[in-house]
């Protein structure tokens, strides 16, 4: 059981509270979703729940929360961690462990369980969700889907009484969101309590109990799934909710006489799972004026070949060559900007600010406050980027490739962690970088965000590109077929 009584907190240095005045209880075996905007105050609700607000973030918290009738103020973090376990929204800020089977066994170890009943649960469980292919696997070589299934795998192995999921599905590809739902239906059946933090709903609606609307740090309201599907699609909208959104099928014109982008001979590194090369392109053209989509699995070099074409890969081997240009790794550094899938690794400075004028410092102010009025971010001008949500963060990373002077952008995962309302900002954006004249590559799971602003999609499986296609019907069929959308 949990339960807010009258609860509100404000960040330490913060000028307004994050979260005010709520009241809830959720019952031992229940699963309940919190939705709303980015900035809303959910990931904060996560972390009162977890302990780390204000066992290890700091602020003012009023009112009181109980986990199964005891008061969490008298609670160590030690026996609220071993109640509570926790996916975050990046699942790297949880590892602590070089491989992947020595971070499965790293909670059991630190609760004394013998090594033998650890790897016993560690088998059990990965052969249950068909996980094993991820054992005895370097963490910092997996996709951000595969290092999103480790966590959540670590914690279904740990069997914590609760169980908080912040943005679970935010880098999934559609396999990996079908274990995903079978991970949460198995917890469901074992009388777990589970708290889902999403702007994704369609696949967790099937096993909520209760959709939980927060708005400005407040409960606005609490749906039973009947009634939350029985809302209209403008009120969704509205809310900044991604459910059962139809997006009009992007209808740009494809030319097939335009200039081209030929890539030559990519290769890079050696997946020793696969036993082949990490990415492997002979010969291939796209079109250089397409707004391109970069589809595939978790795992199949996406992520991987954005980082060669921005001459970011060491050992990199391969050439990029367009209109009168002919790049090769270190000449891609100057022609390439990159908006990482972990925006955390790209945040350097001590505010918004600072951030937006790193990679030039004599920009206008006016440009400057126009671009975080246009992204919703001017109110955070000042505030530290590493305080914002998820989606705040993403959204000073695409500031910043906003203002960059380089020929190609590449966005890995843009829409991660966003709701409705700011993904269509993002895709606006993106929009505005593209007419200015930049090629952009966008690398998604978001199957919206394609027909949005998409008109030509590149196909990778295990480091190779297996299909190209221009978005036209044949190809919306494609598409449509890949992300099993009827």
């Amino acid at each position: 059981m949990i339960k807010f009584d009258n609860v509100s907190f404000t960040y330490a240095e913060a000028t307004h509270p994050a979260l005010k005045q709520l009241s809830l209880e959720i019952k031992q075996g229940e699963v309940a979703i919190f939705c709303g905007k980015s900035g809303s105050g959910k990931s904060t609700i996560a972390k009162l729940i977890n302990g780390l607000i204000p066992k290890v973030q700091t602020g003012d918290i009023e009112g009181d929360i109980y986990l199964n009738q005891q008061s969490m103020a008298e609670l160590s973090m030690y026996e609220i961690s071993t109640m509570v376990g926790s996916v975050f929204q990046n699942p790297k800020t949880q590892f602590y462990n070089v491989d992947t089977t020595s971070e499965l066994a790293f909670n059991l170890e630190n609760q004394g369980v013998p090594p033998a009943t650890i790897m016993q649960k560690i088998e059990q469980t990965m052969n249950y969700f068909e996980l094993t292919h991820l054992l005895q696997r370097n963490i910092f070589e997996l996709s951000g889907g595969e290092k999103q299934m480790i966590a959540c795998a670590s914690v279904l192995i740990s069997k914590p009484e609760i169980v908080v999921l912040d943005e679970p599905s935010s880098n999934l590809d559609m396999y990996s969101i079908k274990k995903l739902q079978q991970m949460i239906r198995y917890l469901k059946q074992q009388g777990t309590t589970v708290i889902i933090i999403d702007h994704r709903l369609d696949y967790a609606l099937d096993l909520a109990d209760n959709i939980y609307y927060i708005d400005s740090g407040q409960l606005q309201q609490c749906f039973t799934v009947n009634d939350f599907r029985a809302l209209e699609q403008q009120q969704y909208e509205t809310m900044g909710l991604r459910y059962q959104a139809c997006p009009i099928k992007n209808d740009m014109p494809h030319n097939d006489n335009q200039p081209s982008i030929h890539i030559k001979d990519f290769s890079y590194g050696y997946n020793k799972w696969r036993q082949t090369k990490q990415l492997n392109i002979a010969d291939f053209s796209i079109p250089e004026h397409e707004m391109i989509a970069i589809i595939g699995d978790n795992g199949s070099g996406k992520s991987t070949f954005a980082r060669c074409f921005c001459g970011l890969a060491k050992g990199f081997k391969g050439s990029v060559s367009w209109q009168q240009c002919h790049a090769k790794r270190k000449q891609l550094l100057k022609h390439s900007y990159m908006v990482f899938q972990d925006v955390n690794t790209q945040l350097f400075t001590e505010s918004v600010d600072q951030e937006m004028k790193l990679l030039n410092q004599d920009i206008e102010e006016t440009h400057v406050n126009a671009i975080l009025k246009h992204m919703n971010l001017l109110a955070k001008k000042e505030a530290h980027p590493r305080s914002l949500s998820g989606g705040e963060k993403q959204r000073v990373a695409i500031a910043t490739a906003l203002i960059s002077n380089k020929d190609f952008i590449i966005f890995d995962e843009p829409t991660s962690g966003l709701d409705l309302y700011h993904m269509k900002q993002v895709a606006q954006n993106i929009q505005t970088v593209h007419a200015q004249g930049k090629r952009v590559f966008i690398i998604t799971h978001d199957y919206a965000l394609i027909l949005e602003l998409c008109s030509y999609v590149m196909h990778f499986a295990a480091g190779q590109v297996i299909d190209h296609y221009p978005l036209d019907h044949a190809g919306h069929d494609k598409l449509a077929s890949y992300f099993q959308v009827s």
